[in-house]
């Protein structure tokens, strides 16, 4: 591939992909001279097939980068002009690519998973579109086009101003839609933050209406205890004062 060779175990890779499998037949050149040609694909995207068959596993030329600028000490986020992430994107798509080609399901679930993660990466909209198009020309692909579409949708803006330097959309029309559709999300959630502003304010209103209406409840059931506290006082009082005559009637025929 590309003048590239890669050494390979046949019983390896060929119990994984058929089309090698077949190639091995006898009747087939590549049993005799032991070489399959791949045409059509980078050198490093057949590289990390390759990985893939021998290890369960593939590391991209980016991601290595990556770490490897991780381990020199530096600590700072990706701003618009790191290529890490859509350097990442653009290796797993087109690993996606290959493994479609070659019917090897396992790689592109991995793919996939792969995708996932490279997504939660500090974002940067520099060759994102290209991410996106390449995505799109990739046959049966349409888990990774919806997580393209997603993100896509987060980081509307970077791409839909004037200062955008690369649009992931193909033609005028559909930024055109996409910017009206952007206005009247907008106008939505001014609206929704309107009524929902509103909403408290009634609460606090409602609540300050209660509380009105519960201070001459407590001021009544306080006056009616201290009713009833001052009837008792004064029945106890009653009370008194007609028996003390009658103690001293009783001690005025006693004299």
């Amino acid at each position: 591939c590309d003048g590239t060779t890669f050494p390979v175990h046949k019983a390896v890779v060929c119990s994984q992909v058929e089309a090698f499998a077949a190639a091995c037949e006898e009747r087939f050149q590549e049993a005799c001279t032991g070489v399959y040609h791949i045409d059509g694909f980078q050198a490093s995207t057949v590289g990390y097939m390759v990985e893939y068959l021998d290890a369960g596993d593939y590391t991209t030329e980016s991601e290595r980068k990556r770490d490897t600028t991780g381990l020199c000490g530096t600590t700072s986020r990706p701003n618009r002009s790191t290529p890490f992430l859509s350097g990442i994107l653009i290796a797993h798509i087109q690993v996606a690519e290959i493994a479609e080609y070659y019917q090897v399901s396992k790689l592109k679930a991995l793919v996939e998973r792969k995708i996932d993660k490279t997504l939660q990466m500090p974002w940067s909209s520099k060759g994102f579109a290209t991410a996106v198009d390449l995505a799109y020309r990739v046959p049966n692909a349409e888990s990774i086009r919806d997580k393209m579409a997603g993100v896509l949708v987060q980081h509307l803006d970077d791409f839909l101003s004037d200062e955008a330097a690369e649009s992931p959309f193909a033609d005028d029309v559909s930024v055109r839609v996409l910017c009206l559709m952007r206005e009247a999300s907008k106008a939505s959630a001014r609206s929704i933050q309107a009524l929902h502003s509103e909403c408290n304010s009634l609460k606090e209103q409602l609540a300050r209406e209660r509380e009105k209406q519960a201070q001459p409840a407590q001021y009544a059931v306080m006056s009616g205890t201290r009713l009833r506290r001052d009837r008792s006082t004064l029945s106890a009082r009653s009370r008194q004062l007609l028996l003390t005559p009658r103690r001293t009637n009783q001690l005025l025929r006693l004299d």
